[in-house]
């Protein structure tokens, strides 16, 4: 069993949806490979992944905020999955699986960043390159208090 996970969640190929991607590479050997998944899209065969985990941090893409804002948020225990057998799962879903065919007992929590293009190949909008550097300071506090405390007195 891993103590901490961060999965980054999105597609390089379309601009501001890669963002999670270049956050992990942007925090490079703070963080253990081992404890780094990258993905375009979350599945079901990660639930077992999820599983094994005691804290899990998810980094995804957001048209919900404004451009370059971020936002920290522990996924709640009691959600359950509307279409687990799909293409694509929400995050929340996701712990909801591992909690409920692996009885898991993870924590978790989602870092949303707020995108603005989702057009441009490879590149990142400039509101994103210019707060990269937070959002992975951001990454390494969650991944450094969930090494010593529980994960819901930090967020």
């Amino acid at each position: 069993m891993r103590d901490r996970l961060v999965i980054a969640i999105g597609n390089t190929l379309r601009g501001d949806d890669g963002i999670a991607a270049r956050v992990v590479a942007a925090v490079g050997n703070e963080i253990a490979a081992s404890d780094v998944i990258v993905v375009q899209q979350l599945t079901i065969e990660l639930a077992p992944v999820v599983a094994e985990a005691s804290h899990v941090l998810f980094l995804d893409a957001s048209v919900l905020l404004p451009p370059g804002d971020s936002e920290l948020n522990p996924l709640p225990f009691d959600v359950e999955a509307d279409s687990p057998f799909g293409h694509h799962l929400e995050p929340a879903a996701l712990l909801f699986l591992a909690r409920e065919l692996f009885n898991a007992t993870t924590s978790a929590a989602l870092l949303s960043i707020g995108a603005a293009d989702f057009d441009t190949p490879d590149k990142l909008s400039p509101q994103l390159s210019a707060q990269l550097p937070r959002y992975a300071a951001e990454v390494l506090d969650w991944y450094r208090a969930a090494e010593y405390a529980d994960f819901e007195t930090h967020v």
